[in-house]
């Protein structure tokens, strides 16, 4: 499959554009936390494909934070790739505004 069309398919699902097309895979392949997060062996080929270049989708994004209620920074991978703070033992008081 052209990857750039792929790309550009993964992009547009990441955007939460209201298409059939996004619904439907949503509603057969996402069933919790992130939509990239993992593919099943039972999932379609284009499915797989999109969770298998999310890397390459994902070096050429970047977040605009605005009032953070859209951006999961503790399950996110901002600091560095692989590092999560959700998967870090960290005592951060809950008073913090």
């Amino acid at each position: 499959m052209n990857q750039a069309c792929i790309l550009k398919w993964g992009w547009k699902l990441h955007l939460n554009l209201n298409e059939l097309w996004s619904n439907v895979l949503r509603g057969k392949c996402w069933k919790q936390g992130d939509i990239f997060e993992r593919c099943k062996p039972t999932d379609s080929t284009l499915w797989k494909t999109i969770v298998r270049l999310v890397p390459y989708l994902n070096n050429y994004c970047f977040w605009v934070i605005k009032d953070g209620r859209t951006v999961s920074a503790c399950h996110q991978a901002w600091i560095a790739p692989g590092v999560v703070l959700a998967d870090m033992n960290l005592d951060i008081p809950m008073n913090l505004n």
